[in-house]
């Protein structure tokens, strides 16, 4: 009732959150079950339906990403209902849902941000998108906050480089907004988070921004102890993204070997089972370059 009243006056913001707030009552599953059928409604619609998502569609997602802890759950419905409808609000939900999160929501969050900006391909989109984040960043917010609005603006700049004409801009702003992220204060156990979220950024083709990914990348190395766990994964990420994608195979084993002594040093009792895959990984890149012994 509220939030119809909040639209007869013409409070649009007001009557927007009153409509969220009246579907956080419902449980997660039935917010995830009314999405997703409309979801299946747009991509089995047999006639013309333009590129509008009803309102009330809209707001059960928000509800969604709001109520659940795994925000990253859901970023699926707003992928496929964004492909469906090409409607940009779909979108503009997602930077909203990352704020008042802990760093470990916030960067599975992010990952499954990186694997939606896949499908945009209009610059109105993502235009429309860095407008919401930076109107989220007014008012206060954590460092974490900021720090994953910046990582979102830079995932939206770099996808406009990758598919628009003029790239230049937007490579500077993403470089920029990583920056920003990477210059705030840092929480506990967020430096592996970021290694891992920059390593997951894969082969970045605009060279000034894989030198800003390599430049933190060698940074969050240098701040960290190799003999804790946090500090020799933060190592190993650094190792696989220069042998991976930065074709620097020589360099990333010669820091990978070192990293590998402290450790292993630092557990004499043996080699704990929950670190196999960095020393997996480094056993299947020597063999790779044939140095077996």
């Amino acid at each position: 009732m509220l939030s119809d009243w909040y639209q007869v006056v013409d409070r649009r913001e007001d009557y927007e959150r009153a409509r969220v707030d009246s579907l956080m009552v419902m449980d997660e599953w039935q917010l995830q079950q009314f999405v997703q059928q409309h979801v299946y409604e747009w991509q089995n619609a047999t006639g013309p339906r333009g590129n509008y998502v009803e309102d009330d569609v809209l707001f059960a997602l928000q509800a969604l990403f709001e109520k659940t802890g795994s925000p990253g759950s859901y970023a699926y419905l707003a992928q496929q209902l964004y492909e469906a409808s090409a409607d940009f609000r779909v979108l503009e939900i997602l930077p909203d849902s990352v704020l008042g999160r802990t760093p470990q929501q916030v960067y599975p969050y992010l990952e499954s941000i990186r694997s939606v900006m896949e499908v945009v391909r209009k610059e109105a989109t993502s235009d429309k998108m860095l407008e919401t984040v930076a109107r989220l960043r007014e008012g206060e917010r954590s460092a974490i906050d900021l720090r994953a609005l910046d990582l979102i603006e830079a995932l939206i700049e770099r996808r406009a480089s990758e598919v628009l004409n003029q790239p230049g801009p937007h490579i500077t702003a993403a470089v920029a907004a990583m920056q920003r992220a990477f210059d705030r204060e840092w929480g506990e156990g967020e430096r592996r988070q970021m290694a891992d979220f920059l390593h997951n950024m894969s082969l970045i083709s605009q060279p000034e921004l894989n030198a800003e990914r390599m430049r933190e990348l060698r940074e969050l190395a240098a701040m960290s102890d190799p003999a804790t766990d946090d500090g020799f994964w933060v190592v190993y990420r650094l190792c696989r993204t220069l042998c991976d994608y930065d074709n620097h195979m020589d360099e990333g084993l010669a820091r990978f070997e070192p990293a590998i002594n402290a450790y292993s040093q630092a557990h004499p009792e043996g080699w704990p089972a929950h670190m196999n895959e960095p020393l997996e990984s480094y056993l299947l890149l020597m063999q790779g370059q044939s140095r077996f012994s």
